[in-house]
């Protein structure tokens, strides 16, 4: 069932997504949940033995800085998922909804980047193997794990398997298009995904590599004038970019720099 959403943090408590929409709606970085003064007179918090020494309450893996909780998961999925679904339902969804929305569409771009790859790679593939290389695949994505074992760290995975092939998807698909309006149009989408990969889960992004090779293939074909081949490049880039600084300022925002995603700062068993 959807969550009523009315403002009060407390009925969110189940789901550190739902608390980090409450706090964007809310116009702050960190969630709108009280933490126990307790922590602040800890020597280390982070440190479990004595968390369970103090007897302060504490909230289980969210991250703790200053006197303030913090969701350190990628947060893609509260602005691409949670924000419309509240928009088109005036509801939040569950974790187990919105997991299942990007794993099938994880899936689904698997499949459409396999058949891309083939189309550049192997444009007369066996039919047997092409047809046997996608549940093979599917298997090692881990879907059927991120399906049946659905949690709050589940979701960054599922999102960030959906928005990397995607990217891989565009990517390629651009390499085999013809015309330019419509290559440089995948090519912008495929920066922009790949930023949302990394709003995800950053190293979930390390897959892309995959795309080097033939981008290179682009910017080395002197078929093509240099100019059209920077702006190709730059269709990809500059989007990427442009997604990453603005993660950078989010996590400025929250710990003081642009390279801290808060994991060091999680109350769990270190």
């Amino acid at each position: 069932e959807p969550i009523e959403y009315t403002g009060d943090s407390a009925t969110l408590m189940s789901s550190p997504y739902a608390l980090t929409f409450d706090a964007f709606k809310k116009h702050q970085v960190y969630l709108d949940v009280e933490a126990d003064p307790a922590l602040e007179e800890i020597e280390n918090v982070y440190e479990s033995e004595q968390r369970v020494e103090s007897g302060a309450f504490y909230l289980w893996d969210y991250a703790y800085y200053k006197g303030h909780y913090y969701c350190y998961f990628g947060i893609a999925p509260v602005i691409t998922f949670y924000f419309p679904y509240y928009w088109i339902t005036g509801k939040l969804p569950t974790l187990p909804v919105a997991n299942v929305f990007f794993v099938f569409l994880a899936v689904f771009f698997f499949c459409q980047a396999l058949l891309s790859a083939v189309k550049l790679l192997a444009p007369k593939p066996n039919m047997l193997l092409l047809l046997g290389a996608m549940p093979a695949g599917m298997c090692c994505l881990e879907v059927f794990y991120l399906l049946n074992w659905t949690d709050m760290y589940c979701l960054p995975i599922s999102s960030g398997l959906c928005y990397l092939f995607l990217s891989i998807w565009l990517g390629m698909k651009a390499c085999s298009t013809k015309k330019r309006i419509p290559k440089l149009i995948e090519l912008v989408l495929g920066g922009i995904f790949l930023a949302l990969c990394v709003a995800s889960r950053p190293g979930l992004a390390l897959g892309s590599a995959i795309l080097i090779p033939f981008f290179m293939g682009i910017l080395l074909n002197k078929k093509e004038k240099l100019s059209y081949r920077i702006t190709q490049a730059c269709c990809f880039v500059v989007p990427l970019v442009i997604g990453g600084c603005m993660v950078m300022w989010y996590n400025n925002a929250r710990f003081g720099s642009p390279f801290d995603f808060g994991a060091s700062y999680q109350l769990t068993v270190s």
